[in-house]
């Protein structure tokens, strides 16, 4: 199964963007005042939630990985049921017509 990055990089994009954006708010709305605080915040707000929201993008990636591989390891365990029972009728079929 082969996955895609899309989603990656759409949502470092899109933080990245907020983060820039708010940095021009307040360089617009404060231009004459100290706002080394605010960018710190803005940095601090915008740094944690791209790093979550991408663990997110990745645990559900990872999730759906192993749900396909679980799906496909049932059939399979189904599918060796039901030769394993045919066998065994063939087997007992068999020993049947010996005696």
């Amino acid at each position: 199964m082969k996955t895609s990055n899309v989603p990656y990089l759409i949502a470092i994009v899109i933080m990245t963007t907020l983060g820039v954006v708010g940095i021009i708010a307040v360089l617009v709305l404060r231009p004459h005042d100290d706002n080394s605080a605010l960018f710190v915040a803005i940095g601090g707000i915008i740094a944690p939630t791209t790093a979550a929201l991408l663990a997110f993008l990745k645990g559900q990636e990872t999730h759906l990985l192993v749900n396909s591989r679980m799906d496909e390891f049932k059939k399979l365990l189904s599918e060796n049921a039901v030769l394993a029972e045919k066998a065994a009728r063939a087997e007992g079929v068999r020993e049947g017509e010996k005696k």
